[in-house]
């Protein structure tokens, strides 16, 4: 058998396989740093990766990034468009990942290929050879022609089966590459999403000062302020028809009835919602006014002029007004040696009849006419008059019922006070009487609260701060009004047929547990937040009407604009998840480099050729004895190129391919 002595060289063996009989190439992974090929597409994997990375770490600590606001608009304005751009681009990396550790897994297992290998596998594996790139469909079977070949070289077989344990091994690694590429798409588009992000800008602006506004409302009511009782000069005070209809500054009572039927609903779980002034307070106005032209005159110098009228919210800190209020039943109608003691006359009198002509309608009802005399203390005394009924010739009550009440200025359970009043309510059959002899105290307090407005509803979130009026009296103007608006609610909301403050409370216990009748819990919780709801909305009023005054005390208040745009915002350490499947790909491509064996692809090395016996027999003896040293023994002889390949092979008969063929074995270095 000849053997040519140079760097190539053509022997044969019984089994037909390509051998390596160069014993000396060892595995220099550390060399494969000077691989211009394996150092570009692992440089480039690793910088992809890193530009990722630090891209999460940044918004991770900056918060959030926003994209530039004619961007944002027009991914607003088009959605799809957005999400067919980020899909797009997405898979454009994720493409190039799958390119890049494809290239470097071609490469090193194309230097491994260094056991037998039949023409039917080199077939399988021309793919790998040529540089077809392994992605999709069509990769995967690419890779499991490859992967088969692998199986079929380690083994020397020609082909395995299903039946074999090795085409499972290897279908599993197949399966393994497909769902490592698989969800580089998915998770570079949630990746590279923008999400609703929310630009802050801070502003502050102007607001009634409730610590300084009693003067400009005393003034306001023309100088009426009920006097502090003292022996010398005892408060005296009343609410009869007359009064109720001038108000005094009040308006119209059924505001402040709905307001305070929505604080109490509010607080027992049930939505309600105050429409004034073009917004919408959930609950309770909490003493603060807002609208959305406020705050755009407040906020717009704050605001880039780019984002000129996108939707926008706001958080401010303001000022508000409220109550303490606590509730207790009570008796004091009659009640000896003790105060607040109520006196309760009433009286009835025949309706009018009615004369036509020719006929006389009798009266077949009565007015029932109430008085109240309230001794709140020993120098205060309170009035209530004109409370009326309609009742039935025999002065049972024809309508829902009647509450009863009246107010105690400048006093509290114990003693007399700058900074609190008394009110006393009783209802009375056949629908009102769930409502016991009730005393509650109601001391106002001028507040700090967080509020939330979205150019709609407004919330008012919570109170920081909470301080009640100051008790040498130069408040006082706020008791005198306040308590006002309590009792001519009672007085006004009476009607004939029943009154519409009562109606309200039950209905709200009735939403609340299903029944009409209201224990004391429920009662006095009802009472305190219906109380307060309506004291809030009178501040609402107050500020709305004395902030549009010159003379107004004024005070800042700080607060921050909201816009909604579109960024990116990684506020978990999770987000960082979606770069584990292609930071596996970037590990699985740093070690297929370096697993690759040094090569010298140029460098000539020890190769041999065999074939079968049955295929020597059939080939002619020209052929057979060609010299096949002249291309083997050059230089630019390319054991791991194709085309040599075929030029190799194209030294042997290779027409009977599909028999003989399948005998003869390659052994590449």
């Amino acid at each position: 058998m000849p053997v040519w002595q140079n760097p190539f060289s053509l022997s044969r063996t019984h089994r037909g396989a390509w051998r390596r009989l160069d014993s000396e190439e060892r595995y220099r992974a550390i060399q494969n740093l000077g691989n211009g090929q394996l150092a570009c597409c692992v440089f480039l994997q690793v910088a992809i990766f890193t530009v990722a990375l630090w891209f999460a770490i940044h918004v991770h600590t900056r918060g959030q990034i926003s994209l530039p606001s004619s961007v944002a608009d027009a991914a607003m304005d088009n959605p799809r468009i957005m999400s067919y751009m980020v899909t797009l681009i997405a898979t454009v990396i994720s493409f190039l990942n799958t390119v890049l550790l494809g290239r470097v897994l071609q490469i090193a297992l194309t230097a491994r290929m260094t056991q037998p290998l039949s023409l039917q596998t080199l077939r399988g594996s021309f793919a790998l050879i040529t540089r077809q790139t392994l992605l999709g469909v069509r990769g995967l079977k690419i890779s499991w022609t490859w992967i088969k070949s692998l199986a079929c070289m380690r083994d020397g077989r020609k082909d395995i089966a299903p039946s074999d344990r090795q085409y499972w091994t290897w279908m599993k690694y197949t399966i393994m590459y497909g769902i490592l590429c698989g969800p580089l798409t998915s998770s570079w588009t949630s990746f590279l999403t923008p999400t609703p992000v929310e630009l802050q800008f801070d502003f502050t602006g102007t607001e009634m000062d409730y610590f300084a506004a009693a003067a400009q409302l005393r003034a306001r009511w023309n100088g009426y302020l009920a006097p502090y009782p003292s022996e010398s000069s005892p408060l005296v005070t009343y609410m009869n028809a007359t009064r109720g209809m001038r108000g005094y500054g009040l308006r119209d009572v059924m505001l402040h009835v709905q307001a305070g039927n929505a604080a109490a609903a509010n607080e027992l779980g049930l939505p309600y919602y105050i429409p004034f002034q073009d917004a919408l307070y959930n609950g309770s106005t909490g003493g603060i006014f807002i609208n959305s032209s406020t705050m755009i005159q407040d906020a717009d110098p704050s605001i880039p002029s780019e984002y000129a009228g996108w939707t926008q919210s706001y958080t401010t800190v303001q000022q508000g007004l409220s109550a303490e209020v606590q509730c207790r039943q009570q008796p004091f109608i009659d009640a000896t040696d003790v105060y607040p003691s109520v006196g309760l006359y009433w009286s009835a009198s025949l309706g009018t009849s009615i004369t036509a002509p020719n006929l006389t309608v009798p009266a077949d009802y009565g007015i029932q006419r109430w008085f109240m005399v309230t001794d709140c203390s020993s120098d205060s005394v309170a009035y209530t008059s004109d409370i009326m009924a309609m009742v039935d010739l025999n002065n049972s009550t024809l309508g829902d019922g009647v509450l009863i009440g009246s107010v105690c200025k400048y006093q509290d359970f114990e003693k007399a006070t700058n900074q609190s009043f008394l009110v006393l309510m009783q209802g009375f059959a056949p629908s009102y009487s769930f409502i016991e002899p009730t005393i509650c105290q109601v001391s106002p307090r001028i507040t700090s609260v967080n509020v939330e407005f979205d150019g709609i509803t407004v919330n008012i979130n919570d109170t920081t701060s909470s301080e009640a009026l100051d008790p040498e009296g130069q408040q006082a103007a706020y008791i005198d009004q306040i308590s006002d608006l309590i009792w001519l609610m009672m007085f006004d909301t009476q009607s004939l047929s029943g009154n519409s403050m009562a109606a309200g409370i039950q209905l709200v216990g009735y939403a609340f547990d299903g029944s009409l009748i209201l224990d004391s819990d429920l009662l006095n919780f009802a009472l305190e937040n219906y109380l307060r709801g309506a004291i809030e909305f009178l501040g609402t009023l107050w500020r709305m009407e004395l902030q549009q005054l010159s003379n107004t005390s004024m005070t800042q208040y700080t607060g921050v604009v909201r816009i909604q745009s579109l960024g990116y915002e990684y506020k978990r350490s999770t987000s960082l998840l979606l770069l584990v499947p292609l930071a596996v790909v970037v590990i699985l491509t740093c070690a297929a480099a370096v697993y690759t064996p040094a090569i010298k692809p140029k460098k000539p090395g020890h190769t041999s050729f065999v074939e079968a016996s049955s295929i020597q027999e059939k080939m002619d003896g020209p052929v057979d004895h060609a010299p096949r040293s002249s291309f083997a023994d050059s230089e630019d002889f390319d054991p791991i190129n194709i085309i040599h390949l075929m030029m190799l092979a194209s030294r042997t008969r290779l027409g009977n391919e599909a028999g003989e063929n399948e005998l003869s074995q390659f052994n590449l270095d």
